[in-house]
């Protein structure tokens, strides 16, 4: 395919109009410097405010109905707007509404309400799509015993008063792509009705927030609602636990029967892409609740009212069964002896939240299957005025010192993802840093902002800068720092969850003197051969596609049964392709055959087919 003798990553100034190569757009750009760039930057905008904004009300009326929107909390996560509250209707009923709107605009809403259950979802245009819930029954025997080994781990965690129990929500390809919602946006929405529901009912001192985001392929494997599927999610995710310092988990994937399934008690829950209201549920049992109860001598039960059901006894409202709380009616939701959750939740704080150590610093979630994936974090520096920026922990990773450099481009950073198999593969991913209202630059950047202002941190997955990653889910965690040259001592971590995808197979870029390339006269079929060339532009790469044949200018790779030389061609009898014969890695170079049936590709000054040998001419690297 392509010979590369000596590739390497390089730093270099931003060209206008030049032949830039693609290997060097996928390298740190720090810009041609001069003294004055090193100066305190102006600003370009006035910095956003940290306080959020309500989410326009026209763009979910339509679902709530006659209802009335309620907001009791709206804060700023994930560089996410989230809200949510409780949605009453004229005749006196109750539900719950948890929204979270995107920095492009894109809306996330969990609809729990008495004219509609629910997943709503508004694009960035403003187009609505509406996921209804099915009718359920909620007293379907959904709970597991749970694993008393796990339980044992748990240790509570040195915090202050309230205490976090921290989510790893995960999904299979096919469940996300169901739900077609933004993996992070529909985690944290997920989360806040859990937390919705806590506050509704009084419980002190306890709430969720998102740790990490993975997702899987999940292919061939049970991760349904059944129970080997939720024994399959506890399996995959324990590690994922450790590594991403979460307490419990929850996932989505296709349902079997039940709207989800949980250990009680336990740490680890599984629900049906369909069922969007169902996680507060499973969470109940995993703090060790069941359903109604029916003459047992335990407040360990949700309650039914025989209007008002909370989340383990029918789930029609956004409450725990607790004592604390009447409803609309001034009747109670709970009773000591029969039906208490609230004190169920207050009992097992230090079990759901001690699971794994506390992470000093701050979180950050990079997650998405798009080709396109960003994350943003906002950091407030102890110094008004700062020179701060975010350095690598490893040279391997990244710039390990903060430095002075001039405004825009970015800083290349090199993590170490596993695919599904634990197979593990170097990830280039962007980063940014930006004071107050000034522009952006690499990430190590102490250049101050003149006013000062928040630290902005921006991770961005580009497949354009990971042409070779095989196909499937990457996941990993990356650690970081920022840090102020003004402010010697300060220093804040950064864990960052990371799942992204190479979803379409290898793009393969001629960076390089020795290649395939068709000849550049027009038409098809082309015939290959074997001139000097060095591509840049995107349209003249190869692909490695997910049906294992190489493509260009969206043709097949193929060979004559006239003379036996290989061509771009739409394949038939006379044209048959050329499938890919992956033999691994050499020196980080992919190292591969071509072939069909006995016949494989060569190269020894002109390029053709020839019947299978251990020939060194019949073996192609690539980078």
């Amino acid at each position: 395919m392509m010979l590369m003798r000596g590739s390497g990553w390089i730093q270099g100034c931003r060209a206008v109009g030049a032949g830039v190569s693609a290997l060097c757009l996928a390298v740190l750009m720090v810009g041609c410097a001069n003294d004055s760039d090193l100066l305190a930057q102006k600003p370009i905008k006035t910095e956003a405010s940290a306080a959020p904004i309500a989410t326009d009300s026209s763009l979910y009326a339509e679902i709530i109905g006659s209802g009335t929107f309620e907001r009791s909390s709206i804060k700023l996560e994930q560089g996410r707007t989230v809200e949510s509250g409780v949605v009453k209707t004229k005749d006196g009923k109750v539900g719950g509404l948890v929204i979270v709107r995107a920095p492009n605009g894109v809306v996330t809403a969990i609809v729990n309400s008495s004219e509609k259950r629910g997943l709503l979802l508004v694009d960035s245009q403003g187009k609505s799509t509406f996921k209804a819930e099915p009718t359920l029954d909620w007293l379907t025997p959904d709970s597991v015993a749970g694993d008393s080994a796990s339980l044992q781990k748990s240790k509570e965690k040195e915090t202050a008063s309230h205490k976090y129990v921290d989510m790893l929500v995960a999904y299979t390809l096919y469940g996300l792509g169901k739900l077609e919602a933004d993996p992070v946006d529909f985690a944290i929405a997920q989360v806040e009705s859990a937390n919705l529901g806590l506050r509704n009912s009084l419980v002190p001192g306890i709430s969720l927030r998102l740790a990490a985001v993975k997702i899987i392929d999940g292919a061939g494997v049970d991760y349904s609602t059944s129970g080997q599927g939720l024994r399959n999610w506890q399996t995959l995710l324990e590690p994922d636990k450790q590594l991403f310092g979460a307490d419990v988990s929850t996932s989505f994937d296709s349902g079997t029967g039940v709207a989800g399934l949980a250990y009680k008690p336990g740490l680890t829950s599984v629900n049906a892409w369909w069922a969007p209201t169902a996680f507060p549920h499973e969470l109940g049992h995993n703090a060790g609740g069941s359903h109604c109860n029916s003459g047992q001598a335990s407040y360990k039960f949700g309650h039914s009212n025989g209007k008002s059901n909370t989340f383990l006894c029918g789930n029609n409202v956004p409450y725990y069964s607790t004592t604390r709380v009447r409803d609309q009616d001034g009747q109670p939701l709970g009773n000591a002896a029969t039906a208490d959750m609230a004190r169920v939740w207050e009992e097992n704080t230090a079990r759901m939240t001690g699971y794994s150590p506390e992470l000093p610093g701050e979180r950050m979630i990079l997650a998405g299957t798009a080709s396109d994936v960003v994350a943003n974090l906002r950091i407030v520096p102890e110094n008004s005025n700062p020179s701060a920026g975010v350095v690598a922990l490893s040279s391997d990773v990244g710039p390990t010192s903060l430095q002075a450099l001039p405004g825009g481009g970015y800083t290349t950073l090199t993590v170490k993802l596993k695919n599904d198999a634990g197979a593990e593969f170097p990830v280039k991913l962007r980063a940014q840093r930006s004071i107050g209202g000034c522009v952006r630059s690499g990430m190590n950047n102490n250049a101050g902002c003149q006013g000062g202002g928040s630290l902005f941190f921006t991770l961005r997955y580009l497949a354009s800068d990971n042409l070779t990653l095989p196909k499937g889910m990457y996941n990993g965690v990356l650690k970081l720092e920022a840090r102020d040259s003004g402010l010697t001592g300060w220093v804040t971590p950064i864990t960052i969850s990371i799942s992204i995808a190479s979803r379409h197979g290898r793009i393969i870029p001629i960076s390089t003197n020795t290649c395939f390339t068709p000849s550049p006269s027009g038409g098809f079929p082309k015939p290959i051969q074997w001139p000097t060339c060095h591509e840049t532009n995107a349209s003249n790469f190869w692909e490695w596609r997910e049906d294992n044949k190489f493509y260009r200018s969206g043709k097949p790779l193929v060979y004559s049964t006239a003379d036996n030389k290989l061509y771009l061609n739409d394949t038939s009898a006379a044209y048959p392709a050329m499938e890919i014969v992956h033999l691994g890695q050499v020196n980080g170079f992919e190292k591969v055959k071509l072939k069909h049936g006995n016949l494989c590709g060569f190269n020894d000054w002109g390029l053709g087919v020839a019947p299978c040998s251990d020939h060194p001419n019949q073996t192609f690297y690539f980078r």
